[in-house]
């Protein structure tokens, strides 16, 4: 077990919204995180773990960014 965790949950509108969100990161370092699809909830579940709270926090801060700009794109598209 990691020293750290963080989860990260993000609530959509609809799953179709959270199924891309969840394909925009999933592709980026599948052994860095994991992923909770929670379709009943809308939620989305990111599970960062990691021994160096540098690294969970640098993880964090990749897949946030990863999200705002797939989000910002389909606003746009929307």
């Amino acid at each position: 077990m990691a020293a750290h965790e963080a989860v990260l949950v993000l609530r959509g509108d609809s799953i179709e919204r959270l199924a891309t969100l969840k394909a925009s990161i999933s592709v980026d370092d599948p052994d860095a995180f994991s992923i909770e699809m929670k379709p009943e909830e809308l939620e989305l579940h990111i599970i960062v773990q990691s021994d160096n709270m540098r690294t969970l926090r640098n993880t964090m801060d990749d897949i946030l960014a990863c999200i705002t700009a797939v989000e910002v794109t389909l606003e746009h598209i929307e």
